[in-house]
């Protein structure tokens, strides 16, 4: 992906990033630190403490952030409420990697992302999905592994 990406921008495509998404912010600086270690990019880091500042929401510092990163890891609320303000649309991305995937479901901000923006999006313009699970049934669950499961 950021091959293609590197690619794209030296011909004067679209910009896109892959986005990581995590649950906690201890799993920004995990993630981060691992991507940034193994990636020759620039890896951008978001939490919402980090974006406490007004100048984190504004349209200008994130269309900075986007031009800047190839690879951004950042809780899955960030995106949610810089989806949600337009400040990031889902043609700025090329992946979306969940991470602890499982929990992409009812309420969730995961499942939020996929149904309040990622569904919307015609086809061509949606970013590839990647998700990764260590858990992928629900242990604590009623219902039955392979309904779980599909």
């Amino acid at each position: 992906m950021i091959s293609e990406e590197l690619e794209n921008r030296k011909a004067g495509q679209h910009r896109r990033v892959s986005m990581f998404l995590v649950d906690s912010v201890n799993l920004v600086f995990q993630q981060s630190s691992v991507l940034a270690n193994n990636l020759d990019v620039k890896v951008g880091k978001y939490y919402g403490t980090k974006c406490n500042s007004q100048r984190m929401w504004q349209s200008e510092t994130w269309s900075k952030i986007l031009d800047e990163k190839l690879v951004i890891v950042m809780t899955a609320d960030v995106l949610y409420i810089c989806l949600s303000r337009g400040f990031i649309l889902m043609k700025d991305i090329n992946l979306i990697c969940f991470d602890e995937a499982h929990h992409a479901k009812k309420k969730h901000v995961y499942a939020r992302i996929m149904r309040d923006f990622y569904s919307h999006e015609a086809v061509g313009d949606r970013p590839r999905i990647f998700g990764m699970t260590a858990s992928p049934i629900d242990t604590n669950s009623k219902t039955q592994i392979k309904q779980a499961a599909s």
